[in-house]
């Protein structure tokens, strides 16, 4: 299996700060966001992200299915939250060096999200969030 280029990576601080930043478009927390897509409302906990020795819990990709129909999200909407949290990243830092292992399984997540779209339609969507500047970003976080 080939990996995709760093930057074309989905990572886990993307994943969890666009799932973070749907719940703020919905109006709700994390905790709401799951409730109302049926999950557990521990689901989206900060606390469940990483274990105590530093592994990344990733959320499946059934949960965030349900949270897109939850809030009548489309997948394109999301890959491009993806890419605004890559912005709003790259604006005021990441995290990454404190935690050593939160680039593992970067290439599951990218690839289940990819089979999702087809490649360019992915693309597009990453890009549209990616150029994004930072107001601009966390506006199409919060309200599109």
């Amino acid at each position: 299996m080939s990996t995709p280029a760093p930057s074309a990576m989905l990572t886990h601080t993307q994943i969890w700060d666009a799932i973070d930043a749907l719940a703020a478009r919905a109006g709700t927390s994390p905790s709401g966001l799951a409730k109302r897509a049926g999950l557990d409302p521990t689901t989206f906990n900060k606390s469940k992200r990483v274990t105590p020795d530093q592994r990344q819990r990733w959320p499946s990709t059934e949960s965030v299915a349900k949270c897109l129909a939850a809030t009548s999200t489309t997948v394109d909407q999301f890959v491009a939250l993806m890419g605004a949290a890559e912005t709003v990243g790259r604006t005021v830092g990441n995290y990454v060096f404190l935690f050593p292992n939160l680039p593992v399984f970067h290439d599951e997540c990218d690839r289940r999200t990819r089979d999702a779209l087809d490649a360019e339609a992915y693309e597009a969507a990453h890009e549209e969030g990616r150029s994004l500047r930072f107001d601009d970003a966390v506006a199409y976080a919060l309200v599109e």
